[in-house]
């Protein structure tokens, strides 16, 4: 499924576009590991972030920053809040963030 929180292929953090070079973007699942990136699939809760600097490695860097992540996550969990309930979230991730 299409992303529901992103309609422009650019960095969720950042901002930036890059395709190319050596920090390109990469899809980040909001919610990962077994099962849930599938689920992240499933209902567009997926990301553009450079791969680098926003997504592994930098000081802001979703997989490294545990405020970044939480915040990421939650805003996810808002916009599939506005067409399912949190109980439903609850149900399909095991927890809510909000």
């Amino acid at each position: 499924m299409k992303s529901i929180l992103q309609n422009e292929k650019k960095c969720f953090i950042c901002g930036r576009a890059m395709t190319c070079g050596p920090d390109r973007l990469e899809l980040h699942h909001c919610f990962y590991g077994r099962p849930f990136r599938k689920y992240s699939d499933q209902y567009g809760l997926t990301v553009w972030l450079c791969g680098d600097s926003c997504h592994r490695n930098g000081k802001n860097a979703v997989h490294r920053n545990h405020a970044v992540d939480e915040e990421v996550k939650k805003i996810a969990q808002r916009k599939f809040e506005e067409t399912h309930s949190r109980e439903e979230f609850r149900q399909i991730f095991n927890k809510s963030v909000l």
